[in-house]
């Protein structure tokens, strides 16, 4: 019941926590915007990590990792 009541103070359900996400894909706010996303309908910008290279291909290659173990035909 406690974890419960924390998970839903914490964590938001699918529909809401995609709703920034959809609001930036089609609001004329953010036509031409790069370098920035929404946390809580509060722009962010991007940690300057996501720049370097290096960085990149490791996270490219992880998210393939995860997506293979979701869909094994995934290639």
């Amino acid at each position: 019941m406690i974890l419960k009541g924390i998970f839903w103070v914490v964590f938001k359900s699918p529909a809401k926590a995609a709703r920034p996400v959809v609001y930036m894909a089609l609001s004329p706010d953010y036509e031409n915007t790069t370098n920035e996303y929404l946390h809580m309908f509060n722009p962010k910008q991007m940690d300057p990590k996501v720049y370097e290279e290096t960085e990149r291909k490791k996270l490219w290659e992880h998210s393939m990792d995860l997506l293979k173990e979701i869909d094994p035909e995934w290639e």
